[in-house]
């Protein structure tokens, strides 16, 4: 509620929704800081904002958009984004969950499961993913579908919620569709065409990573100089030996170049021209490296002290680690 009452909610959303509208630049640097405090409210906001959310926001219908843009930007309810399956992880074109026709050709009934499924057990409005039968060259075929999904839509149902390593703030569920009743105008774009849905959408998830890791990092470099500059050993602060000095010097130009590598990613997603999905595959791949090795050497400069609780050292790493996943 207070990160409604923020904005926080709202971050993506258009101002004709009641959103702030902000660009890709705008919200990775609100992203960042979010994640400076708490991975798992980076967690929350980004799957609300940079999935589910928008979603919608790139292809949903004008009706679509009016009816659940307002309300999630409100924070009336929370906004998911259900692709991932047991059998499937980001490969979008293959996964197993199925759409058919309903008995009145008014809808759709969903089966199958959905994993790690970010704000699942919450979320009011869902975007999520299916294999419809489609005509493809005078041959039927199966091919991705996205929908908007509820939970009171009969068929829906929350299986369990997950417990985890870190990230331990949010929560992430296994979703079940039994005959999911989804009726005609909540397909999300085209029938058949959800794997454009699904990249388009994870290119702005990366985006998000990749500004959450960076922000985590500056944060986690600032502590590790602010420890070492205290911590004395052998008659000195610890931050007066080299190879401590290194550590910090390292981390200090690899997340300049993060941060360098997020604005020039923010800005291409920001032109509408340009096709960014290979700088964001980039950015997600050196900015969650870069955020783990700078909670790990967190953990070795502050010793003893980078293992144990209540130093919150030992869960920067443990938060850190789901990044690189």
């Amino acid at each position: 509620r207070a990160f409604a009452e923020l904005g926080m909610l709202g971050l993506t959303i258009p101002k004709e929704y009641g959103g702030l509208g902000l660009s890709s630049t705008a919200y990775a640097r609100v992203f960042g800081t979010v994640s400076r405090i708490d991975p798992s409210l980076g967690v929350l906001v980004g799957v609300h904002c940079g999935l589910g959310s928008k979603a919608i926001v790139l292809f949903g219908s004008e009706e679509q958009k009016a009816r659940y843009l307002p309300m999630l930007a409100r924070g009336e309810t929370l906004a998911a984004y259900a692709l991932t399956e047991p059998q499937t992880g980001s490969d979008a074109q293959h996964i197993v969950s199925t759409a058919r026709r309903n008995a009145a050709d008014d809808g759709w009934l969903l089966n199958g499961e959905k994993l790690w499924i970010g704000n699942g057990h919450r979320a009011g409005v869902i975007a999520t993913f299916a294999q419809t039968e489609v005509e493809r060259r005078g041959t039927r075929t199966q091919r991705p579908t996205a929908f908007i999904i509820r939970p009171d839509m009969p068929g829906f149902e929350v299986v369990e919620t997950i417990r985890k390593m870190g990230i331990r703030g949010s929560t992430q569920a296994r979703l079940r569709y039994t005959d999911l009743q989804v009726p005609d105008d909540h397909v999300l774009g085209q029938v058949g065409k959800g794997f454009s849905v699904a990249v388009h959408v994870l290119n702005g998830g990366r985006l998000t990573l990749a500004a959450g890791c960076t922000g985590a990092s500056k944060m986690v470099l600032g502590e590790m100089v602010r420890y070492a500059e205290q911590r004395v050993q052998f008659g000195s602060p610890i931050a007066a030996f080299e190879i401590t000095q290194r550590k910090l010097a390292s981390l200090a130009a690899e997340t300049y170049a993060a941060d360098a590598m997020l604005g020039l990613l923010a800005a291409a997603v920001d032109r509408a021209d340009s096709d960014a999905a290979l700088e964001a595959a980039i950015a997600k791949v050196f900015c969650s490296e870069l955020i783990w090795r700078a909670s790990d050497e967190m953990v070795q400069v502050a010793g003893g002290r980078g293992f144990v609780k209540p130093y919150p050292y030992e869960r920067w790493l443990r938060d850190a680690r789901i990044n690189r996943i």
